[in-house]
C-alpha cells in the first residue's frame, strides 16, 4: 500500500487531485473547500457533513446483535439496524453528530477518563431534554457503577470510528425501541419520522406524541425496551440502569455532582439549570449498593486462545493508537502555523483509511482547542 509522508506533499499536486477527483465523481467547486487529500491539510469539520462512509455494522443474517446472556423479561422486536430508509439514515447522523458533541463536552483530562463509559452506556435515551444530556449522563452512571482504572499512561486518547457508529448504531436503536413501546400505535417509519422532527431528542418526540393525542404505553417499559437493545452486559446492570435513567432527579444529581468536569459554557448549552445545594441521590447510592461486587464480564475464565486473541486486539489498538497520535501532532503543528497560536489534542474521533489508487491516506478526526482557552473543543480532520 502506498502511504503519502508530511514532508513530500505538494500543494499544486494536491488541488489538481481534487479536480480529478471531482471531474470522476461529480460535484461543485465550492465543495473542493470539504475534501482533504493531503496530510497536514487540517480544517474545521462544517456540522452535519460526512466525507467519510459509515463502516457497517450490520449483524451476519440469522443473528440477533442485541442477544447475549439472559433476556428473560427484555423482549423486543427484531434489530432496527435491518432498516435501510433515508430517515434511518438521516437519524443516524444526527445521533452521531451527538456522540461526537458528547465527547467535546467533556475536558481535556475528563474525557479519556470517561471514554470506557461512553462506550459502554453512553446512549441518547433518559429524562433529560436534549441527547447530549442523555449521552453524557448515562456515560457518568456507567463510569460511577465500574470505576475505570486510575487514571496514568494507559488513558484512552482514541475512539476507534466503528465504536463511535456503533454508539450510534445502539442508540438509534434505543430511542426506536422506546418510541415503539411507548406507542405502540405507530410503525417503525411513523416513529423514524417523529424523532427527525423532534431532531432526536427522545423527551421532544414523547412532547409531540401527547400533543397529537396518540395513545401511550408504559414508560417503564418503554425504557426497558431502550435498555435492552442497547445491549447492557447482564440483567444485574440493565435492572440498575433502568432505575438511574427513568428518574429525572437523579440525572439531574449526578450532573451536579460532576459539573467540574465540564466548562460553564457546556452545562448552559446542555440545559441542565442545576441547583446549587443537592445531597446524593437516593436512586444513585441504592444503584451502587445493588451493583457493589457485580462485574460486568463473564465469570468464566477465557480459554488461552482467547485470551491471546484479546491481548493481540489490545496491541494492535494501541499501536493503531500511537500512529494516529502521531499524525494528529503534525496536524497540530500545521493548524498551529495556520491559526497562529497552539492547540492541545482532547480525543481522536475515528481513524478511517481512504483509498484512492494508486494512493492510500488516513482520515482522522479529532477534538482540539487552543491550549490557552477554556472553551470547549472543536472538532478537525486531517
Amino acid at each position: 500500500m502506498m502511504t503519502t509522508t508530511f514532508t513530500d506533499f505538494d500543494p499544486e499536486e494536491h488541488w489538481r487531485s481534487v479536480a480529478k477527483l471531482l471531474e470522476e465523481g461529480g460535484g461543485t467547486k465550492d465543495y473542493i473547500g470539504h475534501v482533504t487529500l493531503g496530510p497536514a491539510i487540517v480544517e474545521a469539520r462544517p456540522a452535519g457533513t460526512c466525507t467519510v462512509e459509515v463502516p457497517s455494522l450490520r449483524p451476519p443474517a440469522g443473528v440477533d446483535a442485541g442477544a447475549r446472556g439472559s433476556t428473560e423479561g427484555w423482549g423486543i422486536g427484531p434489530s432496527p439496524h435491518e432498516m435501510g430508509s433515508y430517515e434511518a439514515e438521516a437519524l443516524l447522523d444526527k445521533i452521531h453528530r451527538y456522540h461526537l458533541d458528547a465527547l467535546a463536552a467533556m475536558g481535556k483530562e475528563s474525557v479519556g477518563r470517561h471514554a470506557c463509559g461512553m462506550v459502554f452506556a453512553g446512549y441518547a435515551y433518559g429524562m433529560l431534554d436534549g441527547p447530549v444530556s442523555n449521552i453524557v449522563a448515562n456515560a457518568l452512571w456507567y463510569d460511577l457503577m465500574f470505576p475505570p482504572p486510575p487514571s496514568g499512561e494507559d488513558q484512552v486518547k482514541m475512539l476507534g470510528a466503528k465504536a463511535i457508529f456503533r454508539m450510534a448504531y445502539r442508540s438509534r436503536d434505543a430511542l426506536i425501541a422506546f418510541m415503539r413501546h411507548y406507542a405502540p400505535s405507530l410503525g417503525t417509519q411513523d416513529v423514524l419520522r417523529c424523532l427527525l422532527h423532534a431532531d432526536g431528542n427522545l423527551q421532544q418526540a414523547v412532547r409531540l406524541l401527547h400533543k397529537d393525542g396518540i395513545g401511550l404505553g408504559s414508560e417503564i417499559d418503554a425504557f426497558r425496551a431502550a435498555i435492552k437493545s442497547v445491549d447492557l452486559p447482564n440483567e444485574t446492570v440493565r435492572g440498575a440502569h433502568l432505575s438511574f435513567v427513568a428518574s429525572y432527579g437523579s440525572a439531574r444529581a449526578l450532573f451536579l455532582l460532576n459539573c467540574s468536569l465540564f466548562h460553564p459554557s457546556v452545562l448552559r448549552c446542555l440545559g441542565q439549570n442545576l441547583p446549587s445545594d443537592l445531597q446524593e441521590h437516593p436512586i444513585i447510592t441504592r444503584s451502587v449498593y445493588e451493583l457493589e461486587g457485580t462485574s460486568t464480564s463473564s465469570p468464566l475464565n477465557l480459554s488461552p486462545v482467547a485470551y491471546r486473541a484479546l491481548r493481540l486486539k489490545m496491541h494492535s489498538f494501541r499501536m493503531e493508537q500511537e500512529l494516529s497520535l502521531a499524525i494528529v501532532h503534525k496536524a497540530l503543528q500545521k493548524l498551529a502555523l495556520q491559526l497562529g497560536e497552539p492547540y492541545e489534542l482532547h480525543m481522536i474521533c475515528g481513524k478511517n483509511c481512504v483509498i484512492l489508487p494508486p494512493e492510500s491516506y488516513y482520515h482522522i478526526n479529532f477534538l482540539a482547542s487552543p491550549k490557552r482557552c477554556s472553551n470547549p473543543p472543536t472538532h478537525f480532520f486531517c
